[in-house]
């Protein structure tokens, strides 16, 4: 880029944040073979920063900032989406509460109940919301909401998928519209 370059340019990314992006990718490698000691250290947290990299992209890649106004357009869609979502979750652990409660098939590791209180059935049903569904030993009614959960939460999944999907389609669109 114009900005760096020359020898004060090179100076100027030297303290840039992408400099530092860099350096955080390629640091923990070259830390590994310069002291063996270190190794043997779990650098898993800084090895994923590299991730930061794909920022470096947005300046050449045009969907970032089309994904940007996607959401910004639909913001008020996808906040009352999210806010029913928080809804359900809510809703569907005070049913799971009620249902389960005495149910003591459903003990964690550690011996408490999952659902020994609302606001601690709440993990376990964001876990049934996301299709995790990690207990089976449900009575039968706690089996047949579990199934509307899964329905329930399918659909509301569907719907800022499907406003995303939209907008991207808008933007194409519109694009070739330009063109």
């Amino acid at each position: 880029e114009e900005q760096f370059s020359g020898v004060s340019g090179r100076a100027a990314y030297l303290v840039s944040f992408y400099s530092m992006v860099d350096l955080a990718a390629v640091l923990p490698f070259y830390l590994g073979l310069l002291t063996p000691s270190l190794a043997s250290v779990n650098t898993s947290f800084i090895r994923a920063l590299r991730l930061l990299r794909m920022l470096k992209a947005e300046a050449y890649v045009e969907a970032f900032s089309v994904f940007d106004d996607i959401i910004y357009n639909n913001r008020a869609v996808l906040t009352v989406t999210g806010f029913a979502s928080a809804v359900l979750w809510v809703f569907f652990s005070s049913v799971m509460y009620i249902l389960e409660k005495d149910n003591q098939m459903l003990l964690s590791p550690r011996g408490d109940h999952y659902y020994r209180s609302i606001p601690a059935s709440m993990w376990i049903t964001l876990l049934n919301l996301t299709g995790e569904v990690p207990l089976v030993d449900y009575t039968p009614w706690g089996k047949v909401v579990s199934g509307v959960m899964g329905v329930v939460a399918v659909g509301s999944f569907a719907i800022p998928i499907g406003i995303l999907g939209s907008g991207f389609e808008d933007w194409v669109s519109s694009r070739y519209q330009k063109e």
